[in-house]
């Protein structure tokens, strides 16, 4: 091969600063001795067996130049450095792990313990620099076990062994570093506690362009193998990660500080809320309470005194009057009692008289049995009339004797149970009847109350979800314009109404579902998961629907179906049997494209009317509204008598058909109400007819109902009684005498009896008279009426009160009817009272343990109100907390949002915005550096190519949703011009746009890291072209068509050029200073001896030190390329140590193995 050229002339030979010398003490398996690896500033060769130590020497000079975030331990191993290894291992010297003695564990192996130190050291050199420069680290550990570290950078040369000969270095005193300083007075020493400061310094020295970007190549040459992927490596390994992240993550904590701050606003309003009827309430409590209790005072004084006062003149009055009657009535009663006594005693002379007469006993006994006689009569008429009245029922003549009445008794036997029979007949009819009227009943109420919610709600969907919407917008402050039903928003389209029936029975479960927007969505999952719910509800969360032919101006009614490579639009023409498209969606419905988007996903079923392909083929459905959908058939509900019809948002339809339903199940009612009156009739007949029969065949005989011989014996008495008075003419006027006299005596009773009640009434009124006038001179004995002048005027005027009365009654009259009005408004106000009282607890309860809706929103709720005390007496302090929120916290936390908004969040969405764009500057900025790098490398002879790497915009969707809502996020500076309301609105969907962006971030870390890093916003390649002619000669977009050795060429040539660029090599002007040491590990195990070559060439052309850790069967490859080798040895499996020999002596070692 020839050698590569490049086109630059750097006019130095071995410029920079290369390795002189790396020392180590006290690093992995190194242990108790000084390692020294002198490379005299030429390439060199470390080899060794497996577990030797190549890779512990490797890790000890990334550690010197790669700080702890981009160094990756024991990369060589192809784990990705994935094998445990640490810092603290390394300086403890763990080798081996063994089994703890639960048999469950693995423990370590160490080689020393932590009162142990290490070192590092390099020493670079530079032919053309005044002084090499030393780097050298020291770790030790503290007192309490923490691994520390001490980082050097010394300009000129300093070893281990120089340490030792002055006896300084790391020891337990705490001086250390200033007499190892004060040891090497003429060395610049300076030390650090820090990487960053060390690396920082080292990196001036050596004259890197980018420090972290240098080191991170340096890092990079170590573990790289061969090429996997083109376009990740030079994604991952040629350009920095950005720090768009970061960016992120402070909108994200300034977002979270935002909702919490709204949070606290939307807790502070409802509590303003809450607090403000709880003042309600306690208006309404102050106002009833002070009405009660002037009510109660009217009564318990003002009308006491205005009673006593107008008593007092007519009760006196009255007592004179009362006292006059009983004195007259007392004389009248005692004239009267000795009149009677008088006839008393003539009566009793007059019955002596014919008490001692023979015919006037026989006179009474016929008389006392003539009354006897009558009596049974009368009884036996009144069983003749029942008797008649039930034969008259039967449409029978009264029984003109015995034998006939026998007759009408056993026929009435015989029909009793035919009679039953038909009565129960007739209630089974009725029952029949009735079942179909309360049905009928029913149904119309149903659809009565259906009617109502329709009209009331304008809605066609049915009254129980409508009832759990408002419950749910009762508990969670929602608007039921934030919980639409999916049925609301969409209907039949004209053209599709002949196939509605079957299109609102398979909708119906989607129809009765509820939209929600993502902000609120855990409101009405808490809600859902407190209650209990007798119809199952489903909750379907709105996402951001990108409509991509909306925003290109196509027709909205297209289905859409993208790839990456293709288009493909069906037009709806072109396909009207599918259910989706057979529905349109309510135009100024802001949901409209998540709407379609849902339906074309979840209901895209297809219409037929062949039987056999419903049956056998998967999404399909009939007119019948059969489903043919995953093997499986469902049978929708077509019974329009259920009123399935509930889409749409005009409710006129439906509001005619439920009335019309109305009007024929109002027909069917009142047939069966005039059935249920005719039915009623025959049972009442019939049951008329049974219980005549009953009482007709219970009659015991015909003597119950004849009183013919009991007339005869009255006709007999009678003529006796004729001939004795015509006898005795004398006892007649005796008796006569006697009759007036009894008449007489019984007026005097009636009159003493009057007279007694009349002397009782009188004395109980005067006595009440006399005890009312003595309250009343006692209520008024001594009192100083003038403070009660205007307020009895005041309700004497109110109730309309007289201020003269007819007597103490009328006065009574007025006060007992006042006092009725008084007490009815007293239990009206303490009613009141009482309503306000329990509402105003019940306020203060919520407000102090509101529902566990709020309590998870609002988590510090219960911390602001749990030291307020519940009683009633204690509200000012609930009002001192009103105010406060109102005009302190409230405005305070509203202005801090504003703030936070409009400043921070803005900014901060403004500050990702140009990260991103400045990453993508820098992105192509680093492409362009490494292209020119790139441009002064040859890559291929015959014909004479170069390589340059090429960059466009990667075609990824995840990007492309980032980017819109990044886009929708960043703030319009235009709103500071509008009104206020305007702004307002502006605002929230400013902060709907951010809280979309940074959920969606949050919620996918894989989204999320791949977004932000602006690397994978790009695909790259590599193009060969043709040096003289510039023409493309290969090119390279992926790296699966190429061989090992190709990508290994291809990865050594851009990481060349990446080492070229941040070492500055190419630099004229720099290059004297630059850094020249590279380790490669492993460079050649996929690549072939043309392609190692290739490389090896290529690190020497660009005057680059190599230090190549391989295997020992790919020695021959590197062996031209070298001066030394460094072959690691570990005999035991502990303990590592480095032999150094010139490449000379290669030869022997490998006769000696071979």
């Amino acid at each position: 091969m020839e050698e590569l050229r490049l086109d630059l002339d750097l006019g130095i030979s071995h410029t920079g600063y290369r390795l002189s010398y790396f020392q180590l003490y006290n690093w992995g398996t190194f242990d108790n001795h000084i390692v020294n690896v002198t490379l005299d500033g030429e390439n060199t060769l470390l080899t060794g067996g497996n577990g030797s130590g190549k890779t512990t020497l490797v890790d000890a000079l990334l550690t010197l130049i790669v700080p702890t975030n981009d160094r990756t331990y024991n990369l060589s191993s192809g784990n990705d450095g994935k094998n445990g290894r640490t810092e603290e291992s390394y300086v403890l010297g763990a080798y081996s792990t063994e089994k703890s003695d639960d048999d469950y564990t693995a423990s370590r192996k160490l080689l020393r313990d932590k009162t142990c130190h290490s070192i590092i050291l390099a020493n670079f050199s530079n032919k053309t620099a005044i002084n090499s420069i030393t780097l050298m680290q020291i770790r030790y550990f503290s007192s309490n076990g923490t691994l520390k570290r001490q980082y050097f950078v010394i300009e000129g040369e300093l070893s281990i062994e120089m340490l030792n000969e002055k006896n300084v270095g790391y020891n337990t005193s705490g001086n250390w570093i200033q007499e190892l300083k004060k040891a090497f007075p003429t060395l610049s020493i300076t030390s650090y506690d820090t990487f960053k400061r060390y690396s920082h310094d080292f990196s001036k020295k050596f004259g890197f362009r980018y420090r972290d970007k240098a080191i991170k190549i340096f890092s990079q040459t170590v573990g790289m193998k061969d090429l996997h992927d083109l376009n990740s490596f030079i994604r991952d390994k040629m350009l920095d990660e950005s720090d768009s992240y970061e960016n992120f993550n402070i909108i994200s904590k300034n977002y979270n500080n935002l909702m919490l701050l709204k949070n606290q606003i939307d807790k502070e309003e409802l509590q303003i809320k809450m607090l403000e009827n709880i003042s309600d309430s306690y208006s309404s409590y102050q106002y009833f309470s002070t009405k009660k209790e002037k009510k109660e005072l009217i009564k318990d004084k003002y009308l006491q005194i205005w009673h006593a006062q107008a008593s007092l003149s007519i009760l006196t009055k009255e007592i004179d009057e009362y006292s006059i009657n009983l004195e007259n009535s007392e004389i009248e009663i005692k004239s009267k009692q000795e009149e009677k006594e008088l006839l008393d005693k003539s009566i009793f002379e007059i019955n002596q008289t014919l008490l001692s007469d023979e015919r006037a006993n026989r006179i009474e006994s016929l008389n006392t049995r003539r009354k006897d006689l009558l009596k049974t009569i009368e009884h036996i008429q009144s069983q003749i009339d029942t008797y008649k009245k039930n034969i008259s029922i039967l449409n029978l003549d009264f029984p003109a004797s015995e034998n006939e009445f026998n007759k009408v008794k056993n026929n009435a036997l015989s029909k009793i149970s035919i009679m039953e029979n038909r009565i129960e007949k007739l209630e089974e009819d009725k029952n029949e009847l009735i079942a179909l009227k309360n049905t009928v009943t029913k149904n119309i109420e149903n659809i009565q109350t259906q009617l109502t919610a329709v009209e009331k709600k304008n809605s066609n969907i049915p009254l129980e979800y409508l009832q759990i919407r408002d419950d749910i917008c009762k508990e969670t402050g929602l608007e039921s314009d934030d919980l639409k039903f999916f049925g609301e928003l969409i209907r039949v389209k004209n053209n599709s109404l002949d196939k509605a029936l079957s299109l609102e029975s398979l909708i119906r479960p989607i129809a009765l579902s509820l939209i929600v927007l993502p902000q609120n969505a855990i409101k009405v999952a808490n809600y859902l998961y407190e209650k209990e719910l007798n119809n199952t509800i489903e909750v379907i969360i709105i996402e951001d629907v990108k409509n991509d032919l909306l925003e290109n101006g196509e027709d909205k009614d297209q289905l859409n179906i993208f790839d990456d490579d293709e288009e493909i639009i069906f037009e709806e023409e072109n396909c009207p049997n599918i259910s989706n498209l057979m529905l349109e969606v309510k135009e100024d419905c802001p949901y409209k494209a998540f709407i379609e988007k849902y339906l074309s996903i979840n209901f895209n079923h297809n219409l037929s009317t062949n039987k056999e392909i419903v049956l056998s083929s998967d999404n399909t459905f009939s007119e019948k509204a059969l489903l043919n959908i995953n093997k499986k058939f469902i049978k929708a509900i077509t019974n329009e008598d259920l009123d399935i019809h509930i889409l749409g948002w005009e409710t006129e339809k439906k509001i005619n058909r439920l009335r019309n339903k109305i009007e024929e199940l109002t027909i069917q009612l009142k047939a069966f109400e005039k059935d249920l009156v005719n039915q009623n009739n025959l049972i009442n007949k019939a049951n008329k007819k049974r219980l005549s029969y009953i009482y007709l065949s219970e009659i015991s005989d015909y003597s119950t109902i004849n009183k013919d011989q009991f007339l005869i014996q009255i006709k007999d008495i009678d003529s006796q009684l004729l001939e004795l008075k015509n006898a005795a003419s004398d006892l007649e006027e005796l008796r006569d005498n006697l009759i007036e006299k009894e008449t007489k005596r019984k007026d005097l009773e009636l009159r003493i009896g009057d007279l007694n009640q009349q002397i009782g009434g009188l004395k109980t009124n005067l006595n009440t008279k006399i005890n009312k006038k003595e309250k009343v001179d006692a209520l008024l004995f001594n009192q100083d009426l003038t403070p009660f002048f205007e307020p009895i005027s005041q309700m004497q005027s109110e109730y309309e009160i007289p201020t003269k009365f007819s007597g103490i009654e009328e006065v009574s009259y007025y006060k007992e009817g006042i006092e009725n009005k008084l007490n009815s408004e007293i239990r009206y106000f303490d009613q009141e009272l009482s309503k306000v009282e329990k509402e105003l607890y019940s306020r203060i309860n919520q407000f102090k343990n509101p529902n566990s809706s709020i309590t998870l929103e609002y988590p510090s709720w219960t911390s602001d109100t749990n030291n307020l005390p519940r009683e009633i007496e204690s509200i000012e302090l609930y009002t001192q907390m009103l105010n406060k929120l109102k005009t302190d916290s409230l405005p305070k936390y509203k202005e801090q949002f504003s703030n936070l908004r409009t400043r921070q969040i803005q900014q901060d969405i403004i500050d990702l915005n140009s990260s991103i764009k400045d990453w993508n500057r820098k992105i192509k900025s680093n492409i362009s550096d490494l292209n020119d790098s790139l441009n002064s490398i040859e890559y291929q002879k015959a014909p004479n190519t170069k390589i340059r790497l090429t960059i466009e915009r990667a075609r990824d969707k995840d990007i492309r949703k980032f980017k819109n809502l990044l886009d929708k996020a960043i703030p319009d500076p235009a709103v500071a011009a509008l009104g206020k309301e305007e702004q307002q609105k502006a605002n929230e969907k400013f902060i709907f746009a951010v809280d979309k962006l940074v959920n969606t971030l949050k919620n996918d870390d894989r989204f999320a890291t791949k977004v932000l890093d602006v690397r994978n916003w790009y695909q790259f390649a590599v193009e060969e072209y043709d040096c003289e002619t510039s023409e493309q000669v290969r090119f390279y977009k992926d790296s699966s068509a190429i061989s090992g050795g190709q990508k290994a060429k291809l990865a050594y040539t851009i990481l060349a050029a990446a080492i070229a660029h941040q070492f500055d090599v190419f630099n004229y002007d720099n290059s004297a200073r630059s850094f020249r040491f590279v380790i490669v590990d492993e460079a050649f195990s996929k690549s072939d001896d043309a392609n190692s070559r290739y490389a090896m060439d290529l690190f020497k052309t660009m005057d680059l030190q190599l230090m190549v850790v391989t295997p020992m069967d790919k020695v021959n490859l590197v062996e031209p390329y070298i001066k030394s080798v460094q072959i690691t040895i570990c005999k035991d499996g502990k303990h590592s140590f480095v032999h150094s020999i010139k490449k000379e002596e290669l030869k022997d070692v490998n006769e000696g193995r071979n």
